[in-house]
Order: C-alpha cells, then sequence, then structure tokens
C-alpha cells in the first residue's frame, strides 16, 4: 500500500509538470507505465491550450485538471466505471465525453476543437484609476435663479456627475398633443420647458450626463427635446435615454476619466402618448412596466464589456411612494445582473432606499433637486457620490438636501458607507 501511495504521488507531480508545458526531463507515459489502481489518461487538442477537468459521474467536483496537452492520473479503483472529461478552449465549442478506464490501463486522446462563428475576443483594458461619480434627482430648470449655487463645489469636486433633466430646453410654443389644455388647465398633466440658456447651467454646475428618458422629454414635441440636444451639446454635457432616433435614445454616453471608462444607458418606464422613440422619429428610450426586454438586457451586457463602470438610469415607481415597488426591484435585479454597476432611480419625487447588491449600487429614487418640491416628502433630497476603484465600488457618501424655494441647500455633513469588495466569481482556469 505504501509503494502504491508513492506511485499516486508521483504520478499526480508528473501532471503538474505536463500542465507547464511538458518538462523534456519528465518520465514520457510509455516509459513510465501506469501504477496499480492508477490508469493514465493523456490528453492532446488542435489547437492545444484547452483546460481539460476530469470529474466522477453525477458529481460537479473535479479531481483531475490540466492545459494540454497533459496527462492525467485516474484513480481506478475510485472511479471504476466511468467518468467525465470536459475539454474548453476560449473561442471554441466546449466538449464532454463520459470515458471508463481499467487500473493500470494507459490512453492517449487528440481531440480536434471546433471554432465558434464569429467568436470575438473581449478587449482587454489597461488597468481603472479610481474615479467619483456624484448623481441627483430631478431638474427644473427656469423658476429658480442660480440653481445651484449652494452645491455646485460639492458637484464640481466628483470626477463625474449625472441627473434626470425633468424639462425641455426649448422656446417650441407647442406643447404635446398627449397632453390637452384641459387636462394642463385641470393640473391632471404638466409641461415644462426653460429657455435653453439654461443649459450654461448645467455645464457650470459640473455636470457631464443628464437623463432625458423622462416622462416631461417631449413636452413640447420631438422640437423641444432636439432643442434640448442641441443647447446642450456645445457646453459638453450629454443627453441620454432620448434623441432623434431609436437608436440613439437606446445608446450609451461615456465620460472618460484618466484611464477610466464611465458610460450610462437610460430607459423610462413613465411614457406618455407619443412620447416614445421609433426606429426614424424622436423620442424617449421606452420600457414597459415589468421584467426585463431582452433589447435592453443585450444592451447592459454589450455597454459594460466596453467600459469600467457602467451607471443604468430608470424613471420608474410610484410618485410619492417611499418604498420601490416590485418591478423597480425586479428591474434593478436584471441590470446588476447584465451588468449595471451603479442603478440610479427617478420619477417619484420623493427618496427610496439605497442598497448594495452583489457589489453594485442601487438608488430606487433620488427625489427632486432643483425647481420641484411641495411639502416635506418631496423637499428632502441628497446628492449621492460613489466610489470606483479599478471599476468596482469601493465606498458611497449621501450629502443631505433640503430644498429651500425650489432651489438645494445642504442640510449637513456627507456620510460615507465602506462597501467590501465584490466576490469574484469561480473561473476555470486548468491550473
Amino acid at each position: 500500500m505504501r509503494w502504491a501511495a508513492v506511485g499516486l504521488m508521483l504520478l499526480a507531480w508528473g501532471a503538474c509538470l505536463y500542465a507547464l508545458g511538458r518538462s523534456t526531463t519528465s518520465p514520457t507515459p510509455e516509459a513510465e507505465g501506469a501504477a496499480p489502481g492508477v490508469a493514465l489518461l493523456s490528453v492532446d487538442s488542435s489547437p492545444p491550450g484547452a483546460s481539460v477537468r476530469i470529474a466522477g459521474p453525477g458529481s460537479g467536483d473535479a479531481f483531475g485538471r490540466g492545459i494540454t496537452p497533459c496527462d492525467l492520473p485516474v484513480a481506478a479503483d475510485t472511479h471504476p466505471d466511468s467518468f467525465l472529461l470536459h475539454i474548453e478552449k476560449p473561442g471554441y465549442q466546449t466538449q464532454e465525453q463520459v470515458l471508463a478506464l481499467a487500473a493500470g490501463e494507459s490512453r492517449a486522446l487528440d481531440l480536434a476543437l471546433k471554432p465558434v462563428p464569429n467568436w470575438k475576443p473581449i478587449e482587454k483594458r489597461e488597468q481603472a484609476n479610481p474615479v467619483t461619480i456624484a448623481a441627483v434627482g430631478d431638474i427644473l430648470l427656469g423658476a429658480v435663479s442660480d440653481p445651484f449655487g449652494d452645491v455646485g463645489d460639492l458637484l464640481r469636486a466628483a470626477d463625474v456627475t449625472f441627473g434626470n433633466l425633468e424639462c425641455a430646453l426649448t422656446t417650441h410654443p407647442n406643447h404635446t398633443p398627449g397632453k390637452t389644455d384641459a387636462q394642463i388647465a385641470a393640473m391632471e398633466h404638466f409641461v415644462f420647458k426653460a429657455h435653453p440658456r439654461w443649459a450654461n447651467a448645467l455645464a457650470l454646475a459640473g455636470f457631464d450626463v443628464v437623463s432625458m428618458a423622462n416622462n416631461h422629454a417631449m413636452d413640447y414635441r420631438s422640437q423641444g427635446l432636439l432643442d434640448s440636444i442641441q443647447a446642450l451639446d456645445p457646453t459638453g454635457v450629454k443627453v441620454v435615454g432620448a434623441g432623434p432616433t431609436l437608436a440613439y435614445a437606446r445608446s450609451r454616453r461615456e465620460i472618460t476619466v484618466g484611464k477610466t471608462k464611465v458610460g450610462f444607458l437610460a430607459v423610462t418606464t413613465i411614457v406618455p402618448n407619443y412620447f416614445a422613440a421609433a426606429e426614424s422619429s424622436a423620442g424617449v428610450a421606452a420600457h414597459p412596466v415589468g421584467p426585463m426586454q431582452d433589447w435592453l438586457r443585450a444592451t447592459i451586457e454589450a455597454a459594460s464589456r466596453k467600459v469600467d463602470v457602467l451607471c443604468v438610469s430608470f424613471h420608474w415607481g410610484i410618485e410619492r411612494e417611499t418604498a420601490p415597488a416590485a418591478y423597480q426591484r425586479q428591474l434593478a435585479r436584471a441590470a446588476v445582473d447584465a451588468g449595471a454597476d451603479f442603478v440610479i432611480g427617478h420619477h417619484p419625487h420623493c427618496l427610496q432606499p439605497i442598497e448594495v447588491m452583489d457589489g453594485a449600487l442601487v438608488v430606487y429614487s433620488l427625489g427632486n433637486f432643483v425647481g420641484l418640491g411641495t411639502d416635506d416628502l418631496t423637499r428632502r433630497s441628497v446628492i449621492l457620490k460613489a466610489s470606483f476603484a479599478d471599476g468596482k465600488l469601493t465606498w458611497y457618501e449621501t450629502y443631505p438636501v433640503d430644498l429651500i424655494d425650489h432651489r438645494p441647500q445642504l442640510g449637513g455633513p456627507g456620510e460615507r458607507v465602506q462597501v467590501a469588495p465584490r466576490r469574484a466569481k469561480d473561473v476555470l482556469t486548468g491550473g
């Protein structure tokens, strides 16, 4: 028994050497043979460099692994009937075989790997630098002078600043046909706009990106939306979630800070008549209330591979509700699973909870920020600031804000919450 154990140890050591590149001084399987009670499986592939693992029948636990070409000892007395051979390589189809080996047997396999059609490797980027992102709630310009005067320093201190622009920047006189004069007079619906010159106020306050995926972006029809984009463009403030076509509305915006790419996507589940973008007509990126649609999941997944930090904004929920609706939680979960690092919610006009979900930051509603608020519930707000290092959330801060005469003023110091690093997923390396 002692010599059998020694033989098994030698075979295992030999397999490790082969996995590191088949040292020319290591004995070959033919010269060494298989020890009693042990079978030897030699695996090669075309092309080489595939990950190989072997596991017992009905078990996910691997008891041998290597990188082709490699030699793997199999304790045939422990696995007398069969075992599962699994082989994979990026860009090639995964293969599995059920094999049986007798004690003392040596067998060689040479597998031809089949390429995956149209496969492209994921782009590798240099390690990302730390970045801070500030996010605020709904912004209605035009009614308040110097709207960001008391909070501008804090907003400008962030590397990237984001908010929800709840009005059109336009002089267009005609409001949307989806909201009638009678409804507006009865305050059943509201229409919001401000002069295009207010674009400068956003730029001076440090905003980099604003979402217009909301239920007021088209209050003054497609002309009002296009005027808004045209007014913001020369200031450097980017619009996400709305635009001249559906493709534009659904596409991401990027801000680069050093070597760090921060991406933004935005959609709204609150979609009045005539507001949704179509293939060749202006509007917002609309999404129904309910489970995440395939196009949005695919868009988030693709964007997450192109940027270091991905922010996804949702205009959702129920006005004046302090708890998120079930579908908000469902969409947040789906967005994080698809690759979102920061989920930012608007529309309820009051604050809703903040949580860390699998290492991603989720805020269901940031409430109001400028030009809105009628009572204590809707006049309480926050500036949410989050820090990401190497694409991972490390901490976030909340700065309380009071809306006094519809103008944000800091209500106290910020409170920081440290976040444990996101747990890395197990990846089979073959080593």
